[in-house]
């Protein structure tokens, strides 16, 4: 068994890293006008997109120096996957925009070093689980309050959208959470907390059915 010696902080920082990262992941940088989106509005040649993946992975600097040795097993590990990004990168030599496409995949490199780093850092692998639900959760509050404040433009004509640019978004990360949000249900909960994982799933269930998502 592994024996952990890094400091308490390497654990807490990776857990406000993670928790930052699912959040994000899942709210993103919200447009309000909808209708008139554009590529580089809606994927990463986004300047704030790039800037906040940017800030994350250098938040989770310190922890990449002290697991540095643990993330190069990591990604040694994982060579097949890394071996075919790599081949996926070369896209970018006939790519229609070479521009564009060189900055989707560094940041994709950005965030498979960030995620890689992350996954060898947190303590308790029931942790990502639980970020992951609770990340979802505040996106499906997030989604409410828009829907009550901003009817309009959260629901749209073919579903419930919310913060997301399409409502088959919005049911995609209401399903990632109905995931994580079952399984907890199956962990050693104290009774506050099952009866909160119950709440916050009849939410994420609730929202997932107004998105109509297919």
């Amino acid at each position: 068994m592994e024996t952990y010696k890094e400091p308490s902080w390497v654990y807490r920082l990776s857990a406000w890293v993670l928790l930052l990262t699912l959040l994000y992941s899942a709210i993103g940088t919200p447009n309000f006008h909808r209708d008139a989106l554009t590529v580089s509005d809606t994927d990463s040649v986004n300047p704030i997109n790039r800037f906040i993946w940017l800030a994350l992975l250098a938040g989770a600097f310190p922890l990449i120096r002290v697991r540095w040795p643990k993330l190069q097993d990591t990604l040694k590990a994982a060579w097949p996957l890394i071996a075919l990004f790599i081949y996926f990168s070369f896209s970018t030599f006939w790519a229609l925009d070479p521009d564009a496409s060189k900055r989707r995949v560094l940041l994709a490199w950005v965030q498979i070093i960030l995620v890689a780093t992350l996954t060898c850092s947190i303590r308790d692998r029931l942790l990502l689980i639980r970020f992951i639900f609770l990340s979802c959760v505040i996106t499906a509050c997030a989604d409410v309050v828009t829907w009550i404040i901003m009817p309009g433009f959260a629901m749209t004509d073919e579903g419930l959208a919310g913060l997301q640019p399409q409502k088959n978004l919005t049911g995609l990360i209401m399903m990632y959470g109905l995931l994580a949000g079952g399984t907890l249900l199956f962990c050693d909960l104290s009774r506050r907390e099952r009866w909160l994982t119950l709440g916050g799933n009849t939410l994420l269930l609730a929202l997932l059915l107004a998105s109509r998502s297919k």
